[in-house]
């Protein structure tokens, strides 16, 4: 038997859900998603990533683009904003964590 942590890499497509929260990998874990308690986030792993959340009754959209180098940040009624680079990484807080899948799945 090999052990979990060595084939979840060569996984093409896995996810674990439960009520709330939904968190997605595939192609070798470069595409990311993870969607849940009021805010949605996709990835490719270095190249694009975008958070979409609601705050005050508005869509906020904020896109990241080569590890964090150059960012933005879009809010319904309010317009186009540029963030400050925030490298390595799309410099957002950590998302919500699932405390504890209720169902994991794999596509192989």
């Amino acid at each position: 038997m090999v052990p979990r942590h060595v084939t979840s890499f060569f996984r093409i497509w896995e996810w674990e859900e439960e009520p709330a929260f939904r968190r997605e990998r595939a192609l070798l874990g470069l595409y990311r998603r993870e969607r849940g308690r009021g805010e949605d986030r996709v990835s490719v792993s270095g190249l694009w990533a975008r958070r979409s959340y609601e705050r005050d009754g508005h869509a906020v959209h904020e896109t990241s683009l080569l590890f964090g180098l150059v960012r933005w940040r879009v809010t319904e009624g309010e317009g186009f904003d540029m963030l400050r680079p925030a490298f390595p990484g799309p410099g957002w807080p950590r998302p919500a964590q699932a405390a504890e899948a209720a169902e994991s799945r794999s596509f192989f």
